[in-house]
């Protein structure tokens, strides 16, 4: 009965061994209490198989200097024994002397409490930490990249908590929105007076899964109470399965190209309102057929109409019955003037219509049409 005994616990040391022994991917040393190897699996292609190579080496033997030098490898054994495990990254050596980084971990081999040894595990990690290092360099040129822009960027998961903000979104107000309601300062929609709020920005909108273009907004704060207009976009953030993970937005600064666009419209040749030339385009047609009929001898007439009582209409029905007026005013003119004159409105209740080709009776029929049309209208 003895003997089968002693035979069975043979078999089951023979099978520990083989399994030990078929674990490749990692190299388990058994070391005596003083840190040097008593033995070790067979399987990892880390260690060579001769006996001689590692029999009897120190631990330290696969510490890199100054590592070794400064007395870690005991200092690794006594945490183990303390622990009765130690586990770390870092770079080790290999008995060729080449370099690898290792995932080492120490655990402490007691028989009745006492420490009997430690066995010592390696797994070649220099795969994996070489990968994460191409990671790590590719994450920081990217981000690097991303905050040399000046449009604002700004990443967050489905709850909103914010996931990644480059340099230019710190401050952006339109990656945030309005917190309550309307307010004098926060973030508006282009009318400049609906609060868009925060769960009403392209951001949110996109963490539902919505894909949004070129969004203007409108953001006035107190320390700039001019305003500044932006145009954000926003697209949902996904897996590989498809599961929305969140969302990014990108906020670009659209005050300046605003400016721009408000000043061409003050240079431009059709006055907004009204639909008629406006005074710098009276100035330059004018200038150009007053030429002409100086050189040709046709007579042009020049009139000069004003709007009474505008801003009596503004004050007590409001501007935009004024506005009416003004259009008003232009439709009749239009009618009592032929196509080929210039008719045009040089700025507040100002008109002036440059009638070419025109005599005194001429200018007689045209006052007199301009006469008729308001008695219409008055009718």
């Amino acid at each position: 009965m003895s003997g089968s005994h002693g035979e069975a616990l043979d078999d089951e040391a023979m099978r520990l061994r083989l399994l030990v022994d078929a674990l490749d991917d990692c190299a388990i040393l058994v070391l005596d209490v003083q840190g040097c190897v008593a033995g070790w699996n067979r399987g990892p292609q880390a260690e060579p198989r001769d006996e001689l190579a590692l029999m009897d080496r120190h631990v330290s033997a696969f510490y890199p200097e100054p590592e070794r030098s400064t007395g870690k490898p005991e200092e690794d054994l006594h945490a183990a024994g303390i622990d009765g495990r130690f586990k770390e990254e870092g770079w080790r050596v290999r008995s060729d002397g080449t370099r690898f980084w290792a995932e080492v971990t120490i655990s402490a081999l007691r028989d009745s409490g006492a420490i009997v040894g430690y066995a010592f595990v390696v797994r070649d990690g220099t795969r994996w930490h070489e990968a994460e290092s191409r990671l790590a360099t590719a994450t920081a040129l990217l981000r690097a990249t991303i905050d040399s822009i000046e449009d604002g960027v700004l990443a967050a998961d489905v709850d909103g908590r914010v996931l990644f903000r480059n340099h230019a979104g710190m401050q952006n107000p339109a990656l945030a929105g309005a917190a309550d309601g309307p307010d004098p300062w926060g973030l508006f929609f282009a009318d400049q007076t609906t609060p868009c709020l925060a769960k009403a920005t392209p951001l949110a909108r996109a963490r539902h899964g919505e894909s949004v273009r070129q969004v203007e907004l409108f953001a006035r704060t107190q320390t700039d109470s001019d305003g500044r207009w932006y145009s954000v976009n926003a697209a949902p953030l996904r897996d590989k399965r498809g599961e929305l993970l969140g969302s990014v937005a990108v906020a670009r600064d659209m005050t300046a190209t605003k400016t721009r666009e408000s000043e061409l419209k003050q240079l431009s040749l059709i006055d907004e309102l009204t639909g008629l030339c406006n005074r710098r385009a009276f100035l330059s047609l004018a200038s150009h057929q007053l030429a002409v009929a100086r050189r040709t001898g046709r007579p042009v007439a020049l009139f000069f109409v004003d709007l009474d009582g505008l801003k009596e209409i503004n004050a007590a029905l409001g501007h935009d019955r004024g506005d009416a007026a003004l259009r008003e005013a232009a439709a009749i003119l239009r009618a009592s003037f032929r196509g080929s004159d210039i008719i045009a409105r040089l700025g507040g209740d100002e008109f002036a219509v440059l009638a070419l080709d025109t005599d005194a009776q001429r200018v007689d029929s045209a006052l007199a049409r301009l006469v008729r049309s308001e008695e219409r209208r008055v009718g």
